[in-house]
């Protein structure tokens, strides 16, 4: 007997693959981001030597899945914050590195590679920084904002016994 004959033959529900088309659209959305930003860079620098093959164009959609990946654990996660942060930075940082730079730049120095690779850590660390406070303030206002209610206006029944006459 398969097993979603044995689910269905249990009552117990098919497992939802709702995780994977969220991955999906978002790696297909980030994917057309960035392939859009270095087409308008390339087209306003005009230098394109060795940095445009079909090759470096198809490996932006496995840094996706990394980014996708990593915003996936980031947000949907009961991890902790400094737990998600390490995942995110090794996930982004490292598919950059993997599939962006090392193939389009092969050939340049190493110490060439670790200037690269420091510059674009920092970069990370600053706007994620940048966005955890966002995030912290946000929620520190939706806890405050959450259920209000007014300790000053009377019920229906009090209002008509504490009416002026």
């Amino acid at each position: 007997m398969s097993k979603s004959a044995n689910r269905k033959k249990n009552g117990a529900p098919a497992p939802s693959a709702s995780w994977i088309k969220i991955l999906l659209s978002s790696s297909c959305v980030t994917y057309s981001v960035i392939v859009m930003l270095l087409c308008v860079i390339l087209l306003f620098t005009g230098n394109a030597s060795g940095v445009v093959s079909p090759l470096n164009f198809l490996l932006v959609f496995p840094f996706s899945i990394c980014f996708s990946i990593a915003n996936y654990v980031d947000r949907n996660t009961k991890l902790s914050t400094l737990l998600k942060t390490v995942i995110h930075f090794v996930l982004t940082v490292g598919g950059f590195f993997c599939f962006l730079y090392l193939p389009a730049f092969s050939g340049s120095s190493d110490s060439n590679s670790i200037v690269v690779f420091a510059v674009f850590a920092i970069c990370y660390l600053i706007v994620y920084g940048v966005i955890l406070l966002f995030r912290k303030r946000w929620s520190k206002e939706v806890h405050l904002d959450g259920a209000y209610t007014s300790q000053f206006s009377m019920q229906d029944s009090d209002k008509s016994t504490h009416r002026r006459k």
